[in-house]
């Protein structure tokens, strides 16, 4: 069996450009789906949804049967060299919308669960307050 060619995250770019030809990523192995398209069960807009891009956790959280993985195989044409890969266009944030959900995080105070503890400043010493948010 050849060796399979590496795929870098340009040159699967490059491969999509044309409209035609559709790749997926899937477990850092690259398929060509073009011709399985049509084919597919969960219909072809999923697929198309993760062309060019990484699809392993739609991937995964889906469950693909034994005969899945199969026609894989069949279809893998190379593997991931690296690069970075847009993220998908479904089943994933967007890149900037975890920026907005990290930049919305609030603290809570820590209580100690120790109930012996003596220290300054623990949970002993105010022990009618709750956790305030910061």
């Amino acid at each position: 069996e050849p060796a399979l060619k590496g795929y870098s995250a340009s040159e699967i770019s490059s491969s999509i450009a044309d409209g035609t030809t559709k790749l997926l990523v899937i477990a850092n192995n690259v398929y060509d789906v073009t011709s399985y398209m049509s084919r597919h069960p969960g219909g072809s807009t999923v697929m198309m949804n993760f062309n060019g891009r990484d699809a392993s956790g739609a991937f995964n959280r889906t469950g693909h049967s034994t005969n899945a993985r199969d026609i894989m195989k069949t279809l893998q044409v190379g593997t991931f060299s690296g690069g970075s890969l847009p993220v998908s266009n479904s089943n994933a944030p967007k890149l900037n919308s975890v920026a907005n959900i990290s930049g919305q995080r609030r603290s809570l105070m820590t209580i100690p669960l120790s109930p012996t503890s003596s220290q300054p400043g623990s949970a002993n010493d105010a022990p009618n307050e709750t956790p305030q948010e910061l």
